[in-house]
């Protein structure tokens, strides 16, 4: 069981995976140091939420592949 995100962090995650992709991966604490590097949030908690909605997305999108081309950019 999971928590609904904000809206905010929704879209943060999606312009990151639509830039990043290639360098997010399944593992949560790779995505969260790749929010580090692209992201000014100081946070821990503001920081952990889009790196934790990154790894659903790219954990969703390595299963469909038709997710990652056709979905991705009409999300925000």
């Amino acid at each position: 069981m999971g928590c609904a995100h904000p809206e905010t962090v929704k879209v943060a995650a999606w312009v990151s995976i639509e830039k990043y992709y290639v360098c997010l991966d399944n593992d949560f604490h790779t995505n969260k140091l790749m929010c580090e590097e692209i992201t000014n949030i100081s946070s821990k908690k503001l920081l952990s939420q889009p790196a934790g909605y990154d790894t659903h997305l790219v954990s969703c999108c390595s299963k469909d592949l038709l997710f990652i081309f056709g979905i991705c950019k009409f999300h925000y």
